[in-house]
C-alpha cells in the first residue's frame, strides 16, 4: 500500500492533522474553535484508528503496510479549509488511544488510553497546509500561551509564536527559517531530535496529558519543555 493512495483525503477541501503523544493517537474526539470565540466549536471530528484505516482500504493492504507508514496514519483528522485566513484557531483534542505510547516505532498490541486533553493554536493560513499536527510542542506553546500572550492581538501573537518557536525547535520543514511552522509540522517519529530540550520532559508531559492530570500539572510539564529548549539552547 503506497501513502498516495491515502493522500485524496487530506488534498480535498479539508486540511489534514494528525494527533500526536508519544505516537500518533486515534479516536480522540476533536473541536475545532475560532480563537476568539474558545467556548465555542465551530466544528467536531473524530482522530482515524487502527480499525477505521483498516476497514477503509482494505485488511489485506493495511498488514502490508510497512508500520512506520501506519504510524503517520493513525491518529490523523480533517477539519475544514475555508476558514478565514486573518483568524487564529485553536484545536483540541481529548482521549483516545496511544498506539505507540512505548515509542518503538510500531503500533502496539494494546494502544494506551488518553484520558486528558492536549491543543494546537493555529493561524487560518496554516489550514491550507495538510501536514500539521496537535502534539507535545503545539501543547507547551499553547500552555505557554496561556499566561504571556494576549489571544485579542493577532498580529502581536503570530510574531511571539515565530520567536517561540526559534528558541523550541529546528528547521523542521526545511524552508531555511524557523518559524511558528515548524511547530506546528513537527512529528515525533521524524523529527524528535529537533527539538532543542531535553526529550525526557517531552515524556513527562505525554504522561501528564495521558493519565488526565489536573490542568496546574499539565501546564507545568508544558512549561518545562519551553524551559529546556531555551536553557539548552543558551
Amino acid at each position: 500500500m503506497k501513502r498516495w493512495l491515502l493522500l485524496p483525503l487530506c488534498l480535498s477541501l479539508q486540511a489534514c492533522f494528525q494527533a500526536q503523544l508519544n505516537g500518533g493517537v486515534g479516536g480522540s474526539d476533536i473541536e475545532l474553535h475560532r480563537l476568539s470565540q474558545s467556548d465555542q466549536s465551530i466544528y467536531q471530528s473524530v482522530s482515524w484508528d487502527r480499525d477505521f484505516l483498516e476497514e477503509r482500504i482494505g485488511s489485506a493492504r493495511w498488514q502490508s503496510m510497512n508500520p512506520k507508514l501506519q504510524l503517520l496514519w493513525v491518529g490523523v483528522f480533517l477539519v475544514p479549509r475555508q476558514l478565514d485566513e486573518s483568524e487564529y484557531y485553536l484545536v483540541r483534542a481529548t482521549g483516545g488511544t496511544d498506539w505507540d505510547s512505548d515509542r518503538d516505532r510500531s503500533l502496539d498490541s494494546e494502544p494506551a488510553l488518553v484520558r486528558g486533553s492536549w491543543h494546537s493554536l493555529v493561524p487560518g493560513e496554516q489550514l491550507r497546509i495538510r501536514d500539521n499536527r496537535v502534539s507535545l510542542l503545539t501543547e507547551a506553546v499553547y500552555q505557554y500561551t496561556l499566561e504571556h500572550f494576549d489571544w485579542n492581538q493577532a498580529m502581536d501573537l503570530g510574531a511571539a509564536l515565530d520567536e517561540l518557536a526559534r528558541g523550541l525547535v529546528g528547521d523542521v520543514n526545511q524552508d531555511g527559517e524557523v518559524n511558528y511552522s515548524d511547530v506546528l509540522r513537527w512529528n515525533t517519529y521524524l523529527h524528535r531530535n529537533l527539538y532543542l530540550g531535553e526529550t525526557k520532559h517531552l515524556d513527562e508531559l505525554a504522561t501528564a496529558i495521558s493519565l488526565g492530570a489536573p490542568p496546574a500539572t499539565v501546564q507545568w510539564a508544558a512549561l518545562r519543555v519551553i524551559e529546556s529548549a531555551r536553557s539548552t539552547r543558551g
